[in-house]
């Protein structure tokens, strides 16, 4: 991910009700470090060294540790201690929010070329990333050329992350968009389907039920469906608009070079997906 020369930071910063909830002025002191670190970067996600923190902020090691822990409890921030990486909360809900689709393209291109093994955070900053984009975006006319440059982004990002990660990124989100206004939900849930029909899910995922006591998930049944023998291309008919939509963009790879995914995963899902079992569950009629 690349990193930045410059900062944003809103004026209303210190008088942010959290910003004011920390404990110290050494714990304030320590996040705005995190704002203007230049081993930042535009996605609010990156390796600060605790080393390196410690001196930006003018702490000790052991001072340090306290800011961390007060930032995390006031959710400031994520800190994975392991890796230590560190996520701004709400870096896109603001200031950080791409204007237009050519620089949603550019930040897509840095989440794709993720180096973190912590999924979930990940998960949470591009969710986040996708509801700011989509509220920013609010602002345009609605006859601006940015739209459609900007839904020809995210289709294919969505259903990448989807593919790759499953429920996991279903429930990443449903959160992010749960707190957004109707515009914005309803442009998240035309562009990506699978969100639509997970949260008609009474479990509020797109699972399989196959037994009383045994659920599969996505993943799980996208690891084992093609031992089902159904054919990518088999046709559907009778399925409404949406479902329509959601079983064709899963019936295809995402990408022609290959069918998987940076970590090996299959990206190509057929007609036994959960998506398509659900609607046959429903009485919908496949040709």
């Amino acid at each position: 991910m690349s990193s930045r020369p410059f900062a944003q930071i809103d004026c209303t910063l210190a008088q942010s009700k959290k910003m004011r909830s920390l404990k110290s002025s050494e714990a304030r002191y320590a996040y705005v470090c995190v704002h203007l670190s230049d081993h930042g970067s535009y996605t609010g996600m990156f390796r600060y060294s605790k080393i390196v923190w410690a001196d930006d902020a003018c702490l000790s090691p052991d001072a340090l540790a306290g800011a961390i822990d007060d930032l995390v409890s006031n959710d400031l921030i994520e800190f994975d201690h392991d890796e230590q990486l560190v996520r701004v909360i709400g870096w896109f809900h603001k200031r950080n929010a791409p204007e237009n689709a050519s620089r949603m393209q550019s930040l897509i291109a840095d989440f794709l070329s993720r180096d973190t093994d912590n999924e979930a955070m990940f998960l949470r900053s591009v969710a986040e990333f996708t509801a700011g984009s989509v509220k920013r975006a609010q602002r345009w006319k609605p006859d601006s050329p940015e739209w459609p440059k900007l839904r020809e982004a995210f289709k294919p990002f969505l259903r990448q992350i989807y593919q790759e990660f499953g429920d996991d990124f279903i429930e990443a989100l449903t959160n992010e968009v749960d707190a957004s206004s109707k515009a914005t939900k309803a442009e998240i849930h035309s562009m990506f389907p699978p969100l639509t029909l997970a949260q008609r899910s009474p479990s509020g995922h797109p699972a399989v039920t196959v037994g009383a006591h045994e659920t599969k998930t996505i993943r799980d049944v996208n690891e084992n469906e093609n031992k089902d023998g159904y054919e990518n291309d088999t046709a559907v008919s009778d399925v409404n608009a949406g479902q329509r939509s959601c079983l064709e963009e899963l019936a295809h790879p995402f990408s022609p070079e290959g069918s998987t995914g940076p970590k090996g995963r299959a990206k190509s899902a057929t007609l036994n997906s959960p998506l398509a079992r659900e609607a046959k569950a429903s009485g919908q009629k496949y040709l």
